[in-house]
């Protein structure tokens, strides 16, 4: 009997199903994952994270107000009122007061906030331009021009 199945697992003419099923493997590996690159595993534990999403959240709209301020403010910046001076917070129509000379806070800051962003993102801007052609320039002549560049600029 026991020489019936080790002869029926063995592929013959007869046993045709024997011949297309592989074998059974003892030592297989399960599916491998993707491999997952550094900034890719760096992304996802800062997606999980709700502190970082909420402060993200409120930086993204206070960017989007202080860019989208001339459509978004409630009021002129600069219109001054002697009678709405020093309005506390929560105030009808000024939802952070208004400072000494009447002037809505929410909207002083939206502006302003613009004028901030605008110092921030200039000199970067600026920076990279700078900093690329005269990298570019260096790179592409070599020689004595890269080394004295290279050296002028690691003393600024």
């Amino acid at each position: 009997m026991e020489s019936n199945l080790i002869t029926s697992a063995l592929p013959t003419e007869t046993n045709p199903a024997a011949l297309t099923k592989p074998a059974p493997q003892a030592n297989t590996l399960p599916a491998q994952m993707p491999a997952r690159s550094y900034w890719h595993m760096v992304l996802r534990q800062l997606l999980r994270d709700p502190v970082a999403m909420t402060s993200a959240l409120i930086l993204l709209i206070f960017i989007i107000a202080a860019i989208f301020a001339p459509w978004l403010a409630p009021a002129d910046p600069y219109k001054t009122s002697m009678l709405q001076r020093l309005m506390p917070i929560g105030a009808e129509h000024h939802w952070l007061g208004t400072d000494e000379l009447g002037r809505d806070m929410v909207t002083r800051l939206m502006y302003g906030g613009r004028i901030s962003l605008l110092m921030g993102v200039v000199p970067v801007l600026g920076a990279f331009i700078i900093g690329t052609t005269v990298g570019l320039f260096a790179g592409y002549v070599g020689g004595r021009v890269n080394m004295l560049t290279m050296r002028s600029l690691d003393v600024f």
